[in-house]
């Protein structure tokens, strides 16, 4: 059924398909978009949305948080395009500002860097505000429908956004609560965030349109209620028959190093300091009475290069290359002592009888030239080493993006030039294979915050099942993620929770447990329901050593991957470019 009323100034007739004309009612709206009212209600929203977070850590108000908001899209008459952006950007910076505001810890200049990250961030409010107010406003599409639809494109669309930000997903709140979570093996985090989107829709569209009885409500509102509640149920169903569904297999007993040095001891290292500061930790784990399967470092932690050469190379190949980048006098000496970094993991990993994996820098040398990668690397007693290159860099902490489209972002970054980071990307996700039994997926600093870097070892390991002669485990199978991390950047902030939130998730989306040795923390052993098994307190050194549980299962995301931000993204995509068959006007806007 139509209904026709006045128009926008200047804006063609657009078509709609509306159910019942009293879905479309001016009268229905109470909602005021005058004044101050539309950005105050977004201000409240971003700071609430922001206290479900830590450090603050209120995590039902995820589920109420965004309601103040959403009022501004049902708003009578709608608000104008300024108006929509406008209030918007203000919900955004009230909830990015202060939820960032651990990025100015990790440097002194990194204020400016903290605001223009958050900023970057808040435009997505916006961007969001003004999806909703084309899809609702001129489409006719349903707040319930649009907003998780809107959000859910927001969330997949940080996690390649200016390289990738996939941090503070609405979901993310709720790490804690393993009941809820469950879902995630599905549709990822983001089909928790969307659930919980839609829930705030439907109650701002009630509370914001006077209409507060049952009786009063129209029926598709109804239904739609009926609808959440149903889910609800269902998704709480569904994490509890998750929960005691895992029949967990006895990996490996770990020892997990969780040293607590600030950043500003390991940009200028006492090498033989942090030698011994490991040393200690390594000697404490031996002394526990375990029989160890693995000790594990942080990330970098070895201040020591590894020079990775490749076994097709003879030495005068070698030799060439090094003097094509160090000059042919170092090159001798980089060639000769190539070997002494090996050797001394190798003696540790040879004298405790225990294999270890280290965190450090390697100098790769192969037909591509030398190449700089941040590194795990997996030693066994009396077997080569095994490496993982990380794939997914930080901007400007590892490398700086886009200097090859525009070369003067270099000269604005705050490095001396011999002081840029050039870290390369690696380009495979190699597991490492441990006693030929169990195979981990290693991720090194935020790489488990990413979910497509993360799945992309199970999708590789599929890819190349049987290519691996090694492991006794099945074929193209990754048993456990492993996660070495430097936190020290933001040494006593609430980055650490919050990146624990993300390692959760992760946990849950592949159904496969994870270490995590983290320097000033948070090292921990999350199982494949994200339960939190072991947790060392941040900003303390601690050894964490327990047997790591091994999950067979195969989730549904690990196979199809992210579908439901995709489906959000197409969602936009249609409501965007398709036209309606339905001629209905709108008001005109409020300025």
């Amino acid at each position: 059924m139509n209904r026709t009323i006045m128009d926008v100034p200047n804006a063609r007739p657009l078509t709609i398909h509306s159910a019942r004309p009293e879905d479309l009612s001016e009268s229905s709206n109470v909602v005021a978009s005058n004044g101050w009212a539309p950005e105050l209600r977004a201000l409240i929203s971003g700071l609430l949305l922001w206290a479900a977070f830590p450090p603050n850590g209120h995590w039902w108000l995820a589920s109420i948080a965004l309601i103040s908001w959403f009022g501004n899209s049902v708003a009578a008459p709608p608000l104008s395009r300024r108006r929509t952006f406008l209030s918007a950007l203000v919900g955004g910076i009230a909830f990015w500002l202060p939820a960032l505001q651990w990025v100015r810890l990790s440097d002194p200049s990194a204020w400016a860097g903290w605001l223009v990250m958050s900023l970057a961030l808040a435009i997505w409010w916006p961007v969001m505000a003004m999806l909703v107010r084309r899809l609702h406003v001129r489409n006719g599409w349903p707040v319930t429908i649009v907003w998780p639809v809107v959000w859910g494109f927001q969330e997949i669309g940080r996690e390649y956004y200016m390289t990738g930000f996939p941090w503070y997903h609405l979901a993310h709140s709720q790490f804690r609560q393993t009941w809820l979570i469950q879902i995630a093996d599905l549709g990822g985090a983001s089909l928790l965030s969307v659930l919980l989107v839609g829930f705030q829709a439907w109650v701002a569209q009630w509370f914001f349109t006077g209409r507060w009885t049952w009786a009063e409500a129209p029926a598709c509102w109804r239904r739609t209620g009926a609808a959440l509640g149903v889910i609800a149920i269902l998704v709480i169903a569904y994490g509890q028959a998750r929960l005691h569904s895992g029949k967990f297999e006895e990996g490996p007993k770990v020892a997990l190093l969780q040293s607590d040095i600030p950043q500003s001891r390991r940009l200028y290292p006492d090498h033989d300091e942090l030698i011994e500061a490991y040393r200690k930790l390594i000697e404490k784990s031996l002394t526990s009475n375990e029989a160890l399967d693995l000790i594990v470092w942080p990330e970098t932690s070895f201040p020591y290069p590894l020079i990775v050469i490749e076994a097709a190379l003879d030495e005068a190949t070698v030799k060439h290359i090094l003097g094509d980048h160090v000059g042919p006098a170092a090159a001798d000496d980089w060639y000769r002592n190539r070997s002494e970094s090996q050797a001394f993991v190798n003696a540790w990993a040879s004298q405790s009888g225990v294999p270890m994996i280290v965190g450090a820098t390697a100098w790769d040398i192969s037909g591509f030239g030398l190449r700089k990668y941040n590194t795990a690397a997996l030693f066994h007693a009396d077997a080569e080493p095994q490496y993982y290159y990380k794939m997914h860099l930080v901007p400007f902490g590892e490398y700086i993006p886009w200097t090859e489209t525009v070369p003067v972002i270099a000269e604005l970054a705050p490095f001396p030039p011999d002081q840029r980071p050039n870290l390369k990307h690696g380009d495979s996700a190699r597991v490492l294979t441990l006693k030929n039994r169990w195979r981990m997926a290693p991720l090194i600093c935020f790489e488990d915050t990413v979910p497509h870097v993360v799945r992309r070892f199970f999708r590789d390991s599929w890819l190349n099942a049987g290519k691996d002669a090694g492991a006794t485990s099945e074929p193209g199978h990754v048993d456990i993620l492993l996660n070495l991390s430097n936190d020290g950047w933001f040494r006593g902030s609430e980055e650490h929770e919050v990146h624990l939130a993300s390692s959760v998730f992760r946990c849950v989306e592949n159904r496969r447990s994870m270490l995590r040795a983290v320097n000033t923390g948070i090292s921990c052993i999350i199982d494949s329901n994200g339960s939190i098994l072991e947790e060392a307190a941040p900003s303390s050194e601690r050894i964490i050593i327990s047997q790591v549980p091994v999950d067979k299962r195969v989730s549904v995301y690990s196979l199809i991957g992210d579908l439901t931000g995709l489906t959000c993204a197409a969602g936009v995509a249609a409501g965007c470019f398709l036209r309606n068959r339905k001629n209905v006007q709108f008001p005109q806007a409020s300025k």
